[in-house]
């Protein structure tokens, strides 16, 4: 059975890490599943992809698998280029953690541009929202369609301007976002938006996403 799950929810993409107690991040073949999922969401990305959603991304196996020594420099090299691809993505990815946060679902998890997490999840690192896990998935799924109501153009400039200021410095951040303030300012979707604001609308049916 495969051990990753992936489909399109509406501008969605959910990547599903199945087997929550028997995963095996020391396996390069568990890896390229996961690698193959994330480059299926870059070809769709073109498309109509607007957020990557990783469900159960910090279930494993309390009890780490004991490393193999033969795979452990592959494993170390999938894991280094899956963790580059998914902060490469031009789309924000949320992380929702159901489980225990350890080996490689933790480096995947502190990836991802969101963290969520359910109030069972023994952290090793901080998380953006604590919730119940049984309402773990519906409430990531509620932010993801809530980002994929704005105008992409505009949300996509924001991680690019977060991420290149976190990398270069104040001043070259600062320099980003005038860049990203001027391209933004140029769209359709800066009249659809002000124009919606100034009467008083809440639904803004943006056209360049």
């Amino acid at each position: 059975m495969a051990a990753v799950a992936y489909e399109k929810k509406d501008h969605v993409a959910v990547v599903t890490l199945k087997n929550a107690g028997k995963r095996h991040w020391s396996e390069p073949e568990w890896i390229a599943e996961v690698q193959a999922a994330v480059k299926q969401v870059e070809r769709d990305l073109d498309l109509d992809v607007y957020v990557l959603l990783f469900t159960d991304a910090g279930a494993c196996s309390k009890e780490m698998a004991a490393p193999d020594k033969q795979n452990n420099a592959e494993q170390s090299r999938q894991l280094e280029e899956l963790c580059a691809a998914v902060r490469s993505l031009r789309v924000p990815v949320i992380a929702a953690m159901n489980g225990f946060s350890l080996d490689g679902s933790c480096d995947l998890v502190k990836a991802c541009d969101i963290c969520m997490a359910s109030e069972t999840v023994e952290e090793t690192g901080p998380a953006n929202q604590v919730v119940a896990p049984e309402a773990l998935t519906d409430t990531a799924m509620a932010l993801a369609v809530q980002i994929c109501a704005n105008g992409q153009i505009a949300v996509q400039e924001i991680k690019r301007c977060v991420n290149m200021g976190l990398a270069a410095g104040e001043s070259a951040g600062l320099e980003f976002e005038q860049q990203a303030f001027a391209l933004c300012n140029a769209t359709e979707d800066k009249r659809i938006g002000m124009g919606a604001y100034l009467r008083h609308e809440s639904e803004k049916k943006f056209q360049y996403r």
